[in-house]
Order: structure tokens, then C-alpha cells, then sequence
């Protein structure tokens, strides 16, 4: 939890200025070709993993024109028995100040697998930082090299879960 809390801390400080951006929404479907289930569809065989992404925008709206720079990401668990949708009142806040948000809407029943959870946040985390490095992916060259994985209740332990993922 103290690696969590100051991976936060870090990412959410890194942000200079207080610079007012509009919001984008995308919706994207990552995959997991070693495990099934999940939810979505067009991320390719195995475990999907649909995310609804909040970017920095120059207009508000889907599919909106990327804000040129590079921005820090946060993937984002919901809470248990939520929906990713729940936490509008989050990227309001953050997005217009500079940061990338990714809420995987996988595990949303009434019996989470936890790991399975996990696993998802650090793929959507991975997935994304690995596909901006692509010239021909909508957010390239829009990732700071800073990433957060955090949540709500369930979200927030599958966070930490996630954390020890990560290299």
C-alpha cells in the first residue's frame, strides 16, 4: 500500500501548471490472449478488456482531437458492484489538468475475481503505454513515461495487486 500511495503521489505532482484542457473519451478494447472471459469485444482473441480512456482534448467529446504534449496516466479500479461511470466526478477534475485516465470495465458482478482484476489493470496500463509508442495508435507520443494504478473499494485492491506487476 506505501508503494501504491507514493506511486500516487508522484504521478499526481508531476503535472505542472494548472493548465485547463478539454475532456476526450475513447473507448478501447484491450486483449489478453492467455486468459478468457472479460468484457468488450474487438481486442482480438482471448480475455477482453474494454476501457473507456479520458484524455486531455482541445474540444470535449468522443473521439475528440488529442491535446498535443504528454501526459501521465492513471488506470483507475472501480469499486465492487460499480461501474467504471461512477466516478465522473474523478476525470473531471483530473483530465482538464493534464492526465490520462483508463477504467477497465471488467469484474463488474456480484463475484469479482480479484487477480483476474489485477491482471486487467496492469495489461490496460501496459497495453497502453506499449501501443503510444505506435505512430499509428491515436494517443502516440502522448505518454509521459508516469503511470498510477489506483481505486475505489474492490479497485483499490486490486490496485495494490497490480502494483507488484509492475517492474
Amino acid at each position: 500500500m506505501r508503494y501504491l500511495l507514493i506511486l500516487s503521489f508522484s504521478v499526481l505532482s508531476t503535472v505542472s501548471g494548472f493548465s485547463q484542457f478539454g475532456i476526450g473519451h475513447k473507448t478501447v478494447t484491450y486483449n489478453d490472449a492467455a486468459r478468457t472471459g472479460g468484457f468488450g469485444s474487438g481486442g482480438g482473441a482471448g480475455r477482453q478488456i474494454q476501457c473507456e480512456i479520458y484524455y486531455p482534448a482541445t474540444t470535449t467529446g468522443d473521439n475528440a482531437v488529442l491535446e498535443s504534449g504528454e501526459f501521465p496516466i492513471i488506470t483507475f479500479g472501480h469499486g465492487f458492484v460499480m461501474a467504471w461511470d461512477a466516478y465522473q466526478n474523478i476525470w473531471e477534475n483530473f483530465v482538464p489538468q493534464g492526465y490520462i485516465f483508463i477504467f477497465p470495465r471488467t469484474e463488474g458482478g456480484f463475484s469479482p475475481n480479484h487477480n483476474e482484476y489485477a491482471l486487467d489493470l496492469h495489461i490496460a496500463s501496459e497495453r497502453f503505454k506499449t501501443d503510444a509508442q505506435n505512430s499509428l495508435d491515436f494517443f502516440f507520443d502522448a505518454y509521459n513515461g508516469k503511470c498510477a494504478v489506483m481505486g475505489h473499494s474492490m479497485g483499490g485492491g486490486a490496485a495494490t495487486l497490480a502494483t507488484s506487476m509492475f517492474n
